[in-house]
């Protein structure tokens, strides 16, 4: 019996031992493929780098995204990460076809399993990078886990020659799938809960959100989702993506032909970094419809119900496209006079100019032509198509639409002295819901924990009302959008109306 005995206190204290151990370093998660030690701080666990697929190099570069191979030692998770090949170089993280890895940041304390957000970042499907969103704000004011993700671009990620693999493009759309399932696989070892799962993302971002909402393989893969100043409308049909990657496939010295494949598989990466110009999109490249991947464009699928009946926050900002007017006319003479503005209009808008100028005249802008240009851009190519998207998904499932218009948005310093004002200018809404570096004023900074409380809100419950906010009422075709701005979020009618959306649709 002594015997007995002993073996079951040494038992016992060997389950204490591990417990013990696994409590004292908290910094370390085993994933499906193997241990990941991150950084821990007293609000935050953030683990940087975990890849969640095979590297797509060699024989994998333009094929579906792999799973990832185990490995048997503790995996660094506390480094800059890395981001996937793109034109120029504006980050310090280092640029691999290796790219495939993801970000999580979760609350320090917890009690049980939170929701999860997994970010998708924007950047017109040819630059950015998951890293560039510091969540730690975010998971630990709201309470929940984010995850930010690469996934290939460009060329890499969208390339649409026939014959490269069983898919046609649609390459960064697969990783985003991947890296879904990844969050469902593994995101509980970290004390996420993979029940309940929302996607979101801004730009390019919010466009992938479209995307997944449609792709069948994604379905079930999350239960809500964020759409932040997403031009859905902006995905190329597969025929004429695949005669415009045909042509760059020849442009880069990889004609049509039964070594097509090959050679573009053996070009060095830096052949490959500017992409194929899609035609008619408005994005250098896109996702591609008319697939199996995607079987139809998103803007058919929410007003057919062909989509995820999910709950949806979507919303724009009040002037989108200022920062674009800015960044075309950097350095250069902007346009000034009446006639330029004409000009302008003519070359970009044809037999309609005579109607915009009416629509948008000059002097309701304080002459200024470029703030004139982008409130045309900002409805036509932003507003309009939020509005459209918001009436047709809230035939199915709950929708709360948003107006981000914070006039005094942090600019960034090279649009220090921008030609037109800049107000909230697309992105500008990024750095209220992630740390960007971007100081706000005190009005921004309470609009800031605001939006934080609606986002995890709605994170939580796919419902963004939670008790001290000011209300924001579910959106009905007609109905209010929320204004986001100081001094407070309110319901706002007439979003159709100041946008002009009757002309545009």
């Amino acid at each position: 019996m002594t015997r007995l005995l002993l073996a079951v206190l040494v038992l016992l204290a060997a389950v204490v031992s591990c417990s013990t151990t696994k409590a004292a370093d908290p910094t370390i998660v085993n994933t499906r493929a193997g241990a990941v030690r991150g950084h821990i701080d007293d609000q935050v666990r953030v683990f940087t780098g975990i890849p969640y697929a095979a590297p797509p190099v060699g024989p994998r570069r333009f094929t579906e995204p792999a799973p990832m191979s185990p490995w048997t030692d503790t995996r660094d998770a506390t480094g800059p990460g890395v981001e996937c090949p793109q034109p120029g170089h504006e980050s310090d993280l280092t640029q691999t076809e290796d790219c495939l890895v993801l970000n999580v940041t979760v609350p320090r304390h917890t009690q049980g399993k939170v929701p999860v957000l997994v970010w998708i970042h924007g950047g017109a499907f040819i630059a950015g990078n998951g890293s560039g969103y510091d969540a730690r704000k975010l998971a630990a004011q709201g309470g929940i886990a984010v995850v930010t993700i690469n996934y290939r671009l460009g060329t890499l990620g969208f390339l649409a020659s026939l014959g490269l693999s069983d898919v046609i493009g649609n390459y960064g759309l697969l990783d985003q799938e991947a890296a879904l399932r990844w969050v469902r696989d593994n995101i509980a070892d970290f004390g996420g809960d993979p029940e309940r799962v929302t996607i979101g993302g801004q730009s390019a971002g919010g466009v992938s959100v479209c995307d997944l909402m449609t792709a069948p393989k994604a379905a079930g893969l999350f239960r809500s989702a964020i759409l932040e100043s997403a031009p859905c409308q902006a995905q190329a049909a597969v025929s004429s993506a695949a005669r415009d990657s045909a042509a760059y496939a020849a442009d880069v010295g990889c004609p049509a032909g039964s070594g097509n494949a090959a050679c573009l598989r053996a070009l060095p990466v830096d052949a490959l970094r500017d992409s194929p110009q899609f035609s008619g999109i408005g994005l250098p490249v896109s996702p591609v419809t008319g697939t199996p991947e995607l079987p139809m464009p998103p803007l058919d699928a929410f007003t057919s119900g062909f989509s995820s009946a999910v709950p949806v926050l979507i919303g724009s900002n009040a002037n989108e496209a200022t920062v674009f007017e800015a960044q075309q006319y950097q350095g250069k003479p902007a346009p000034g006079t009446a006639e330029d503005y004409r000009s302008v209009l003519e070359s970009k808008y044809g037999e309609r100019v005579a109607e915009l100028g009416r629509r948008y005249p000059l002097p309701a802008f304080g002459g200024n032509v470029l703030a004139a240009l982008a409130a045309i851009d900002t409805d036509n190519s932003y507003a309009c198509p939020t509005l459209g998207m918001a009436e047709a998904l809230a035939r199915r499932s709950a929708v709360y639409a948003y107006e981000f218009a914070d006039p005094a948005a942090p600019v960034e310093q090279q649009y220090q002295g921008a030609p037109l004002p800049l107000g909230a200018s697309h992105g500008s809404e990024l750095g209220y819901l992630f740390d960007m570096s971007k100081p706000l004023n005190q009005e921004s900074a309470a609009l800031s924990a605001q939006m934080i409380a609606y986002w995890a809100q709605f994170v939580k419950t796919g419902d963004p009302n939670v008790e001290g906010q000011p209300e924001w009422p579910k959106y009905a075709p007609g109905g209010a959008f929320q204004r986001l701005a100081p001094p407070m979020p309110k319901p706002a009618e007439g979003f159709a109306g100041t946008h002009q959306c009757g002309y545009w649709r």
